[in-house]
C-alpha cells in the first residue's frame, strides 16, 4: 500500500522533471498533531501538500520552489511553529531541492530532506539542507 506521502512525493517529482520545474520538500521535527498539521498548512500555499511522515515528523511538499524559496517558507514556519517542545529551542527543519546533483527521484529528495533533518537535530534545532556543513 502507498502512503500518501509516497504519493504527493511521486507526483510532484514527476511533474517537476517532467517540466523541468523546482521542487523542494521539508521535514519538519514535530508531531503531526492536528494543531501543528493546521499551523503548518497556514503557513503555505493551497498547492504545498502538508502530511504526516514516519518518525513523528511533518512533511511539506513545496511544488515550483526553489532551494532559496523553501529557506524562506522554513523560516516563516519555524517562527510560526515557535519552539520545539522536545529541545526548547527552534524546531529542527531538513531542507531538499531538485534539481539537484544528488537527487535522482522524490527517494532520494526524502533521503536529503531527512539527512537535513538529523543535522538540524544534532544541533540543537533550526534549520538545514544538505549543504549546510
Amino acid at each position: 500500500m502507498t502512503s500518501e506521502l509516497e504519493v504527493a512525493v511521486r507526483r510532484e517529482f514527476a511533474r517537476a522533471s517532467r517540466y523541468r520545474q523546482s521542487l523542494s520538500v521539508l521535514q519538519i521535527d514535530l508531531p503531526p498533531t492536528a494543531e501543528v498539521l493546521g499551523r503548518v498548512r497556514d503557513g503555505v500555499r493551497l498547492c504545498d501538500s502538508v502530511v504526516a511522515a514516519p518518525g513523528d515528523r511533518v512533511l511539506v511538499v513545496l511544488p515550483e520552489t526553489p532551494l532559496a524559496g523553501a529557506l524562506l517558507v522554513a523560516a516563516r514556519l519555524e517562527g510560526a511553529l515557535g519552539p520545539s517542545p522536545s529541545a526548547g529551542g527552534p524546531p529542527a527543519i531538513g531542507v531538499a531541492a531538485y534539481p539537484s546533483a544528488s537527487v535522482a527521484d522524490g527517494d532520494a529528495l526524502l533521503r536529503s530532506a531527512a539527512k537535513a533533518l538529523e543535522d538540524a537535530r544534532s544541533r540543537g534545532g533550526g534549520i538545514m539542507t544538505a549543504f549546510s556543513r
